[in-house]
């Protein structure tokens, strides 16, 4: 671990340094989580369930971030966004263990992906603007079209 001593940047044994915790209020925002959850009820009245935590943090411009998500084959998964309104758009990608691109959200911070294999996928977030983002994952059963038309998005 590394930390400042005197002025300088140097090597301390981790048990003296300061631990730093990340707090999840800091990376919350009542109009992004609006948006998420607006979003959220559409994707449930359609047969989809939420699937583990929602994924907060902030995005500089031009910034990504990627969650590791194990996917398995028999399901399929939607995969939501929403963002604070500095950020202009919000792309939403899914990639494979090599690093291909096997899913891509189209008009709206939302998609669906129905793997082939269980594996370990790679869910990627990228900002044009910088600002503030909330996601989430919803599983249901093969078979399930996914449809948009009746997803409420609230307004930026």
């Amino acid at each position: 671990m590394w930390a400042v001593l005197g002025g300088a940047l140097g090597c301390v044994p981790e048990a003296s340094a300061p631990a730093i915790e990340e707090e999840a209020p800091s990376f919350r925002s009542e109009h992004v989580d609006a948006q998420l959850e607006a979003i959220a009820r559409g994707v449930v009245t359609q047969g989809f369930q939420p699937d583990g935590q929602v994924w907060r943090g902030f995005l500089v411009d031009r910034g990504v971030d990627v969650s590791e998500q194990e996917l398995r084959r028999g399901s399929c998964y939607v995969f939501l966004g929403a963002a604070s309104s500095a950020v202009r758009h919000l792309a939403l990608t899914v990639h494979d263990a090599e690093g291909v691109e096997v899913a891509r959200a189209r008009e709206h911070v939302a998609l669906q992906f129905c793997p082939d294999r269980t594996s370990a996928y790679f869910v990627v977030l990228q900002a044009t603007g910088s600002g503030l983002f909330a996601a989430q994952r919803f599983r249901g059963p093969t078979g399930l079209e996914l449809s948009l038309d009746d997803v409420e998005l609230v307004p930026r």
